[in-house]
C-alpha cells in the first residue's frame, strides 16, 4: 500500500471520528493502532495536519480517491465501522457518513450492513468472553 493510500485511510478515519463533534481518546487510540499496522511514520505529527486539511474543506471524494482495489476499500470500511463503535455508540451521523463513503468508493450498502453485523457480533463475543473469564 502506498503512503498516500495509508494517509487516506487515516484521514477517512479522522473524518468519521469528527462526525459526532469530538474526537474521543478511544477513537484516537483506534486511529493510532491502524497507523501502526500500516507502518505510517510520524503519526502524531500527521494527525493534526490531516485533520486540519479536513477542517479547511478538503473534499471527502479527494481523500478517498487514493484508495484503490475492492479489498482495500472493504478493509477501510471495516476499520471505519470499528472506529464508529469505539465510543460504544453508532450514531445516525456516523451511519450517514459511512453510507456516503460507500457510495464514493462504489461499495454496495449491503456490504456495509454485513460489516456492521460482523463488528457487532465481535463486540458481543468480546463482552461474553470477559463475563465468562470474569476479567
Amino acid at each position: 500500500m502506498k503512503q498516500k493510500e495509508k494517509e487516506s485511510y487515516i484521514q477517512a478515519m479522522l473524518y468519521v471520528a469528527k462526525i459526532d463533534g469530538i474526537k474521543k481518546e478511544e477513537e484516537l487510540r483506534v486511529i493510532r493502532e491502524l497507523a501502526e499496522k500500516l507502518n505510517v511514520e510520524n503519526i502524531e505529527q500527521k494527525i493534526p495536519h490531516l485533520s486540519n486539511e479536513l477542517f479547511e474543506g478538503k473534499e471527502l471524494r479527494d481523500v478517498l480517491s487514493h484508495v484503490h482495489g475492492r479489498g482495500n476499500k472493504l478493509a477501510l470500511i471495516y476499520q471505519l465501522v470499528v472506529l464508529a463503535y469505539a465510543d460504544g455508540i453508532y450514531s445516525p451521523g456516523e451511519n450517514d457518513a459511512l453510507r456516503r463513503i460507500c457510495a464514493i468508493l462504489h461499495i454496495e450498502f449491503e456490504k456495509l450492513y454485513e460489516i456492521l453485523e460482523l463488528v457487532e457480533e465481535y463486540q458481543q463475543f468480546e463482552k461474553h468472553v470477559t463475563e465468562v473469564l470474569e476479567v
